[in-house]
């Protein structure tokens, strides 16, 4: 008798429970969950790895299926938000973006397993614009790149060094060898001037080097 109830408690459906809105709801929130991370591939201008994306997918999605467990059991909502809580999160995120990006997709992932479709839609529209304008808008930021130099004489060390001095730059030198005078310099350029300052330090110490390299962090 307990295994037939078992069976019947497996099969049918909860009261209240509608399968064919869940579905609706689940296929919805698969189809945002794929378009923000199209639009987050298309407007970051920095290289995006792929646990990211699918950090943003699994997560629409994830919390999809979860706003429709939860329903309108407070009791059962307490429980799972209390099992989140022992939950740890060690990945630490290098751009405010990144973190910013991943509580949006969980919202749209609430929002779209909630029913509101009209204001997902319209939310995901309003914020795909503003990924756009953002990324059209010529902000002074900044990149991190490594100058190995390795020069030849003293001199040409301190002409280089008041070169970056006059230029602002935020210099850290990383490594030194005073023997063979050669350096490793951490500096961070402005992304529109990175070509120009490369080719400044090529026309300007290029009799006064050996060796050059550029490398991005």
């Amino acid at each position: 008798m307990e295994i037939e109830n078992l069976f019947k408690d497996f099969f049918i459906e909860k009261e209240n429970f509608n399968l064919v809105q869940f579905m609706l709801r689940i296929s919805f929130s698969f189809i945002i969950a794929f378009s923000i991370s199209f639009i987050t591939v298309l407007t970051t201008h920095t290289k995006i790895q792929k646990s990211q994306i699918h950090s943003h997918i699994l997560g629409t999605i994830i919390f999809a299926i979860m706003i429709n467990v939860l329903g309108k059991n407070l009791a059962l909502a307490i429980g799972i938000f209390g099992s989140l809580s022992f939950i740890q999160f060690r990945t630490t995120m290098r751009d405010p973006k990144d973190t910013t990006l991943f509580f949006y997709s969980i919202i749209m992932g609430v929002s779209a397993g909630s029913g509101y479709y009209l204001l997902t839609i319209f939310s995901f529209f309003l914020v795909s614009l503003s990924q756009f304008i953002l990324l059209k808008m010529k902000l002074n930021e900044t990149e991190k790149y490594i100058i190995y130099i390795e020069f030849k004489t003293k001199q040409h060390r301190i002409e280089f060094e008041k070169f970056l001095s006059k230029n602002k730059f935020q210099i850290k030198i990383n490594y030194i060898d005073e023997i063979k005078l050669y350096f490793e310099y951490e500096i961070l350029i402005s992304i529109n001037k990175v070509n120009t300052i490369y080719e400044d330090i090529l026309i300007d110490f290029l009799n006064n080097i050996y060796s050059l390299k550029f490398k991005k962090e």
